[in-house]
């Protein structure tokens, strides 16, 4: 069963080939926009009109190739990277749904998503052209931005 998806994409499969965790973006609040009100000659401000306005959402990836020889690992890991990228690059033209499902983070049952659109990847060093971690990050682009539990 799948635990986390991007697209459909499992990030947490059997195979071991990507591992990933959210760092940020779950059970926080959204961020808000707006201001509070000035009354002229009073003190202090009224409370305004607030907005839940964006949530961002940042994944841990532990990205691995997997071979009987060391240039089939390599190959491998090529591959799984490539397939990752395509689907950060496709979410800049068309959000794409990020689930998470049970029993992660708590969830009793189902699964919560969002549809989001990658803002940006940092790597960190390839080791032997075979493993490497990653933090990504995307941007909900719902409204208002908040996880949207399935049963």
């Amino acid at each position: 069963m799948a635990e986390i998806t991007l697209n459909g994409t499992e990030l947490r499969p059997s195979n071991h080939k990507i591992t990933a965790w959210i760092r940020s973006g779950f059970y926080g609040p959204a961020e808000y926009r707006g201001a509070n009100d000035i009354i002229p000659e009073a003190a202090g401000q009224e409370f305004g009109q607030w907005l839940a306005d964006r949530r961002n959402v940042e994944l841990a990836l532990l990205l691995q190739g997997f071979g009987v020889t060391e240039v089939l690992a390599q190959q491998d890991f090529l591959t799984t990277v490539t397939a990752l990228r395509t689907i950060f690059i496709a979410s800049q033209a068309a959000p794409v749904d990020l689930r998470v499902y049970s029993p992660l983070y708590g969830i009793a049952s189902g699964y919560r998503h969002l549809s989001v659109r990658w803002v940006n990847s940092i790597e960190d060093q390839v080791i032997a052209g075979q493993r490497q971690t990653m933090t990504v990050r995307f941007e909900c682009v719902d409204s208002p931005p908040d996880w949207v539990a399935v049963p």
